[in-house]
């Protein structure tokens, strides 16, 4: 999904008078499911413009860009679409919301982690998710809180307040989620255990290659987050397609990396050379039509064997 299918779903509903119901998430250890969020009229109107304003400005900006999270290690402040599958599917506890019964009260105070608003048109309709941080959440039993009341007198404020923030964390439109909080998705959804599965699809292709002199020096490579995020990018690169042979060839002829080539077969002695090896799958190396300056992509870096 690019920003303008993204944009044009959002526009479809905002655009209009659209519906609204309000979920609070809970988590039970590590279960996760909804209740249904009871509000009154005047609350209703406030969220429906909370959220409105917050799609316009956030999500239907000119310049709001959106990317396949394989590309999460380009550390960009963007969105990125993380795709729902048997896989992954952090979010497929929204869809029993039709059939849910429960209602959120005070007992389940200490397993809310976040609010699910559904906004619709007639049947079509799409989630936003906002996750519940400090001091959101006011817990009476923890303090003496007071409010005023009339002819200016304190009184004991006797219910545990939430507080709805003006944000939207995640969007999720169809099996999509687009975010552009990467951290929230790796601490709260185990999107950290998918990188990694991910990360071990590619090694699965490299060891098959038959390329490394020494593949165990992958599965290392894999342990640090920031390399798994690198190798679960490549998995999509043309390198891991080339033939073997022919692979070989051109790195040698090639100075950009700095990789050690013995007896057909790539070796990763040191973390320098692990992170050469990265950019060479990923082939980072890019030359500008404009100027035919050549450039490490990944620091938009001249490479100083580039023609003057």
């Amino acid at each position: 999904m690019n920003a303008f299918e993204m944009q044009n779903e959002i526009k479809k509903i905002v655009d209009n008078e659209f519906g609204l119901q309000v979920f609070a998430v809970i988590n039970n250890r590590g279960t996760f499911s909804i209740s249904k969020f009871l509000f009154d009229d005047g609350l209703k109107e406030q969220i429906k413009d909370v959220l409105n304003k917050n799609l316009r400005e956030n999500f239907l900006q000119d310049d709001v860009e959106v990317d396949s999270a394989e590309n999460i290690a380009d550390n960009r402040k963007i969105f990125y679409e993380i795709s729902q599958n048997d896989d992954y599917h952090p979010f497929a506890f929204l869809s029993a919301y039709n059939s849910v019964t429960e209602v959120y009260s005070e007992r389940s105070i200490n397993q809310i982690m976040g609010f699910a608003f559904r906004i619709n048109i007639d049947d079509a309709g799409i989630w936003l998710y906002q996750q519940i941080v400090y001091p959101q959440l006011i817990k009476r039993s923890k303090h003496l809180y007071a409010i005023l009341s009339g002819d200016n007198i304190y009184t004991l404020l006797n219910k545990d307040v939430l507080k709805i923030e003006n944000k939207i964390d995640c969007l999720i439109i169809g099996s999509s989620i687009i975010t552009s909080n990467i951290k929230l998705m790796q601490r709260c959804f185990q999107f950290e255990s998918f990188i990694r599965k991910e990360a071990a699809k590619t090694i699965q292709l490299i060891v098959g290659m038959d390329i490394l002199d020494d593949p165990k020096m992958l599965d290392s490579l894999g342990k640090v987050l920031t390399n798994a995020k690198k190798l679960m990018r490549a998995i999509s690169s043309p390198v891991l397609k080339m033939d073997k042979n022919i692979l070989l060839r051109k790195l040698e002829t090639l100075s950009y990396y700095n990789l050690e080539i013995e007896n057909g077969k790539i070796k990763i002695n040191n973390q320098k050379q692990a992170v050469e090896f990265l950019k060479m799958l990923n082939d980072s190396i890019l030359k500008s039509e404009l100027t035919d300056v050549e450039y490490d992509s990944t620091v938009k870096k001249e490479l100083s064997s580039s023609p003057k």
